[in-house]
C-alpha cells in the first residue's frame, strides 16, 4: 500500500495500476478475497487514469489490509 500511495502522489497511473495489480495477486495468494476485489477496482481505475477513484478506495484498501494482518497474527503467521 505504501508504494501504491507513492505512485498516486507522483500522479503515476501506470505505476499505481501495477501496484494495485500486485496487491490483487498477493491477496489472491492468501485467500483475502475482499482485499483482492478492492485491489481490482483500484487497478481498473488506475488503468483508466482515474487516480481520484484510486485515492477514494485507499481507506477500504487499508481497512481490508489491516483485517488481513490481524487475521494472520491471530493464526500465528506474522
Amino acid at each position: 500500500l505504501s508504494v501504491l500511495k507513492e505512485r498516486l502522489e507522483a500522479g503515476d497511473a501506470s505505476g499505481a495500476r501495477l501496484q494495485a495489480h500486485t496487491l490483487k495477486g498477493a491477496s489472491a495468494a492468501v485467500g483475502a478475497q475482499a482485499l483482492g476485489a478492492i485491489s481490482l477496482e483500484a487497478q481498473e481505475a488506475a488503468a483508466a487514469a482515474d487516480l481520484g477513484r484510486v485515492v477514494a478506495l485507499l481507506p477500504r484498501l487499508e481497512e481490508e489490509a489491516n483485517r488481513l494482518q490481524a487475521t494472520l497474527k491471530k493464526l500465528g503467521w506474522v
